[in-house]
């Protein structure tokens, strides 16, 4: 009996480990089609629940040398930090067993501390006013100013 739940157990590691799981992003549904030069400058959060978290992001200045300063809301301090981001082109992000698709948006990466990385997706999508862009992210909306 211990050999065939041995061999069991052997065959259920060899089934799991050889799955893949790939995940979407569900901001390819109203993807916008963007330039590059139309992301540069001061993005704003306009979300209700902006003042009302911790550690929201406030404001994003996409750079055009690809980098990003971010303003940091957090119980106690406003603070800016330095990031860098990509426009994300049909990459795949993460690992080769759990990884993110975005064909559309752009990725933004920042310590939020010195022992705290982020890597935040955002999508581009259509704005109602005047045909801008806005960035939309983890329930946040960001306008260009």
């Amino acid at each position: 009996m211990k050999k065939v739940y041995s061999l069991f157990t052997f065959a259920v590691l060899i089934i799991f480990s050889s799955c893949g799981f790939d995940v979407k992003n569900d901001t390819n549904a109203e993807s916008a089609k963007f330039e590059r030069s139309e992301l540069y400058g001061q993005w704003n959060n306009t979300s209700e629940k902006a003042g009302s978290k911790n550690g929201v992001i406030n404001k994003i200045n996409l750079k055009d040398d690809l980098t990003a300063e971010i303003q940091l809301i957090d119980a106690d301090s406003v603070r800016n930090v330095s990031g860098s981001w990509e426009i994300n082109n049909g990459k795949k992000l993460g690992s080769k067993f759990f990884n993110v698709s975005s064909d559309s948006g752009i990725t933004l990466v920042f310590d939020r501390d010195d022992s705290h990385r982020e890597m935040l997706v955002i999508g581009v999508e259509e704005g109602n006013k005047n045909n801008n862009k806005i960035l939309v992210s983890d329930g946040d909306v960001f306008e260009k100013e």
